[in-house]
């Protein structure tokens, strides 16, 4: 799936901090998948600015490998943020991609 560094970011907040054995497995595996490696970081000029904030200064998609049941367990968690009202524009995107195709 093409994924740019603020969609990669994006889904990383999304994932839960906790569940059970199965789910914290699709979790690990998806933070391995989602997060920057040290070239990406020089190559996207990504720094954090404090309080959780990351800036971006190349947002290009990269192909990032997903399981099926790492994309399962993301548009669970995008239906139920759209569900309760909690649904952001960065989010919007990516709900369209992974839950509506």
């Amino acid at each position: 799936m093409q994924l740019t560094p603020i969609e990669r970011l994006t889904l990383l907040s999304l994932l839960p901090r906790e569940g059970n054995l199965m789910t914290m497995r699709v979790v690990r595996d998806l933070q391995a998948s989602l997060a920057f490696s040290d070239a990406e970081i020089e190559e996207f000029k990504a720094r954090e600015l404090g309080d959780g904030v990351i800036r971006v200064e190349r947002n290009e998609p990269r192909e990032i490998a997903i399981s099926n049941a790492g994309l399962d367990l993301l548009s669970d968690h995008l239906r139920r943020a759209e569900k309760e009202g909690r649904l952001t524009l960065p989010m919007l995107a990516l709900y369209e991609r992974i839950v509506m195709e």
